[in-house]
C-alpha cells in the first residue's frame, strides 16, 4: 500500500503544478519585475506579481511567497476582485510546493470568496481543485470529497474540458485512498476521454497507471497488467520520463507480486536508471529499495545486502525516514533469516528509532501547520487594515455628503410607498392562500383519491372471484399493496409540505437524504450527497421547497431504476441567488436526442421553469447521466 502511495502523490502533484499557464521559460522574468518597479499602481503591476508569483512558484517558492502577497496587498488596494483571486490561487500553489497545506487552504479559502464575487466558474473550479488536493496530502479525505464534489457544477457550467476532467480525476483519487477502488476507476473512466480530446497524453498516461494499480489492489492482476503497459506505452511516446519512472515501478510491483521476480528485477532496473537520468536521488533511493526487497524474496541474500546497506546509509543522511523504516525492516528479517542475530536485532533497534523520528515528524508537521495558518491570517488582516486606512478619510467625507440627502430621499419614500406595499402584500397573500388550498385539494384529490379508487375498485374484483382463482387474487393483492404505498408516500408528500415549521431547507435536506438513502440501499448503490452549508438557513415557498423534493425524487428514481448505476452524487448550493441542483449517476448513460423529451425529463423542466429556472441534462454512453437544475430563490 505505501508503494501505491507513492505513485498516486505522484498524479496529484501534476494537479497542483499545472495551475500556472505560464512558466520561467515563458516568462521574462526581468521585465516583470521592472513593471513591479513603476510608480504605477495599476492592474498591470498586479498581473506582474501574479505572473512572477506562478512563474516562481516550483523554482524558488519563498520568492514566489513575497511575489504573491505583493499582488494580493495591491489588487485588494484597487478593489480589483478578479486581480486578488488570481494572486491568491497562485499564492496556494507556493506554499503547497513547500508541503504547507493548511496554510495552501487558508489561502484558498479566501481566494474563493473573491472568484465567487465575480462569477469566475472556471478559477472557482480550480479553487475547488487545488483545495481537494491538498486535503488528500494532509489526510483528510471527508474535506477532499467534499470540495471536490463542490467543483463539479461549475466545471460543467465553464464548459471547459479541461476542468471536468480534472474534476473527475481527483475525485478518483480520493476514492484511490479510500481504497474504493471501484469508486476511483468510475471517475478515472469518465476522466480518460476528455484528456484524450483535450490530446492531454500524458495525463491519460497517468490516469491509465492509477486504473493498473487499482485493478492490482482488487486482484484483476491481468487486467492491471494491461493497463500497466498501456500507460507506459503512452508516457513513452510523450517522452515523459518523471512519470514513466513511476509507471515502471508500479509494473514492477505487480510483477513481483505476481511471482514474475525476473521481469520485476528488470521493471525496477528501467526506474532506477531513469531515476538517474534527471538526478531524482529519492526516487533512486525508493526503486533500490524495491529491488532489495525483490532479491530478499527470491532469496538471493547477498545481493539484497550489497544493494540495501548503501542506500540505508543514504536514506539516513537525506533524511528518506519512510524508505528508512522499510529498509531497516528487510535488513533486520534478512539478517534473521542468514542466522546474523546481532545484525538483525541492531537493524531492528534502528527500526523502532526510525518509527520514532517519523511519529516526532508528523508532530512537528503540525505545529508549523497552525503556525504558518496563524502567519497567513495576519498577513491577510494587515492588508485589510492597510487598505481600511488608506480609504477611511475619503469614505467619511462621502459618507457626511450622502447621509442628508439620503435620509430626506428614504423618509418620504418610505411614507408614500408604505400604504401601497401593504395592500399588495395583504392581497397577495390572500391569493397566495387561495392557490395553495386549491392545489392541496387538487393533489388530494387526483393523487390520493384516485389512488384510493383503484384499491376499492381491486379488492371488489377479489371479492368477486371467490377463492377459486388464486394467481390472479395474487396479483390484485400486490396491487393493492404498490397503490397503498404510493398513497401513504404521496400522502406523507402533502403532509410535510404544509406543516408548519418545514419552511427551512435543513428540512428538505433531511428528507432528501432520507428518501434517497432508502432508494440507494434497497438497489445496492452508494450515495455521496453534498449540501452547501449556508442552505439549512434558506426559506422556501411550501410549493417550491416540494417541487425541489419532487425534482430531485424523479432524477434519483431514474437513476436508479433505469440506469444500471452503482453510484449517484447528490450536490446542491446556493450561488448569487440561484439554487443549483446536480443529480449525477455512473450508469450506462442514454441518447439525449432520443430520450430527452420523456415524461419525467419534461415533468423535471416544469418544475424548475415555474420559477424561472431550468433543467438540463448530459448523458453518453458509457459515461453516466447527469441532471442540472437552477432555480432563483430571491
Amino acid at each position: 500500500m505505501k508503494r501505491n502511495f507513492k505513485i498516486g502523490i505522484g498524479l496529484l502533484w501534476l494537479i497542483l503544478i499545472c495551475r500556472v499557464s505560464l512558466n520561467a521559460q515563458q516568462l521574462n522574468i526581468d521585465s516583470l519585475i521592472q513593471i513591479t518597479k513603476t510608480g504605477v499602481d495599476d492592474t498591470n503591476k498586479v498581473i506582474a506579481f501574479r505572473a512572477l508569483c506562478g512563474a516562481t512558484s516550483n523554482s524558488n517558492p519563498q520568492q514566489s511567497i513575497d511575489f504573491g502577497w505583493r499582488g494580493v496587498g495591491l489588487s485588494k488596494k484597487l478593489s480589483w476582485d478578479k486581480g486578488t483571486a488570481g494572486c491568491l490561487l497562485n499564492l496556494s500553489i507556493a506554499y503547497s510546493n513547500l508541503g504547507k497545506y493548511d496554510s495552501s487552504v487558508l489561502i484558498l479559502d479566501t481566494a474563493l470568496v473573491y472568484a465567487k464575487k465575480v462569477g469566475e466558474e472556471k478559477r472557482i473550479s480550480l479553487i475547488y481543485i487545488n483545495m481537494a488536493s491538498a486535503y488528500i496530502y494532509m489526510g483528510k479525505l471527508d474535506n477532499a470529497m467534499q470540495v471536490a464534489l463542490n467543483a463539479v457544477p461549475y466545471a460543467e457550467k465553464s464548459g471547459d474540458l479541461d476542468r471536468q476532467a480534472r474534476v473527475n480525476m481527483t475525485i478518483g483519487n480520493i476514492y484511490f485512498y479510500q481504497e474504493k477502488w471501484k469508486n476511483a476507476e468510475n471517475y478515472y473512466a469518465k476522466s480518460i476521454p476528455l484528456f484524450e480530446q483535450l490530446a492531454n497524453e500524458n495525463m491519460v498516461g497517468v490516469v491509465t497507471m492509477n486504473m493498473s494499480i487499482s485493478q492490482k489492489n482488487r486482484n484483476s492482476l491481468d487486467t492491471a497488467e494491461i493497463y500497466a503497459y498501456k500507460s507506459i506505452e503512452i508516457l513513452e511516446r510523450k517522452n515523459d520520463i518523471e512519470n514513466l519512472i513511476l509507471a515502471h515501478t508500479n509494473l514492477g510491483d505487480l510483477l513481483s507480486y505476481k511471482k514474475n521476480y525476473t521481469g520485476a528485477e528488470e521493471q525496477y532496473q528501467l526506474s532506477i536508471k531513469m531515476a538517474e537520468q534527471i538526478g531524482d536521488y529519492e526516487q533512486q533511493v525508493a526503486n533500490k529499495q524495491s529491488l532489495g526487497d525483490l532479491y530478499f524474496q527470491m532469496k538471493k541474500y547477498p545481493q539484497a545486502e550489497k544493494l540495501l546497506l548503501p542506500i540505508y546509509d543514504s536514506a539516513l543522511v537525506h533524511g528518506f525516514y519512510d524508505e528508512q523504516f522499510d529498509i531497516a525492516g528487510t535488513l533486520s528479517a534478512l539478517y534473521a533469516e542468514t542466522g546474523n542475530y546481532e545484525k538483525a536485532f541492531l537493524f531492528l533497534q534502528q527500526l523502532n528509532v526510525a518509527k520514532d523520528t517519523i511519529d516526532n515528524r508528523k508532530q512537528n508537521e503540525q505545529l508549523q501547520a497552525l503556525q504558518e495558518q496563524y502567519i497567513a491570517s495576519q498577513r491577510e488582516k494587515e492588508i485589510a487594515l492597510l487598505n481600511a486606512t488608506n480609504n477611511l478619510q475619503q469614505k467619511e467625507i462621502e459618507r457626511k455628503n450622502l447621509i442628508t440627502i439620503l435620509l430626506v430621499v428614504i423618509f418620504g419614500a418610505l411614507v408614500v410607498s408604505g400604504f401601497v406595499i401593504w395592500n399588495r402584500y395583504t392581497l397577495k397573500q390572500q391569493l397566495k392562500e387561495v392557490q395553495l388550498r386549491n392545489k392541496i385539494a387538487a393533489d388530494l384529490h387526483d393523487d390520493v383519491g384516485a389512488t384510493l379508487s383503484s384499491i376499492k375498485m381491486y379488492s371488489e374484483i377479489i371479492k368477486s372471484k371467490g377463492k377459486d382463482l388464486q394467481t390472479e387474487q395474487d396479483h390484485l393483492l400486490n396491487k393493492i399493496i404498490n397503490n397503498s404505498s404510493e398513497s401513504i408516500e404521496s400522502m406523507s408528500d402533502i403532509v410535510w409540505m404544509v406543516k408548519p415549521g418545514n419552511d427551512k431547507f435543513s428540512s428538505l435536506n433531511n428528507r432528501i437524504k432520507h428518501f434517497a438513502e432508502e432508494i440507494c440501499s434497497s438497489n445496492n448503490i452508494a450515495l455521496n450527497t453534498n449540501f452547501q452549508p449556508e442552505l439549512a438557513q434558506l426559506t422556501l415557498p411550501m410549493d417550491m421547497r416540494r417541487d425541489v423534493y419532487l425534482l430531485i425524487k424523479e432524477a434519483v428514481n431514474n437513476a436508479a431504476k433505469y440506469a444500471h448505476a452503482t453510484q449517484i452524487d447528490i450536490v446542491i448550493t446556493i450561488n448569487n441567488d440561484t439554487l443549483q441542483i446536480t443529480v449525477s449517476d455512473n450508469g450506462k448513460g442514454f441518447d439525449t436526442s432520443a430520450n430527452v423529451q420523456g415524461n419525467g425529463l419534461s415533468n423535471m423542466q416544469a418544475r424548475a421553469a415555474k420559477y424561472g429556472g431550468n433543467c438540463t441534462i448530459d448523458s453518453r454512453s458509457g459515461m453516466g447521466t447527469s441532471v442540472y437544475v437552477q432555480m432563483p430563490v430571491k
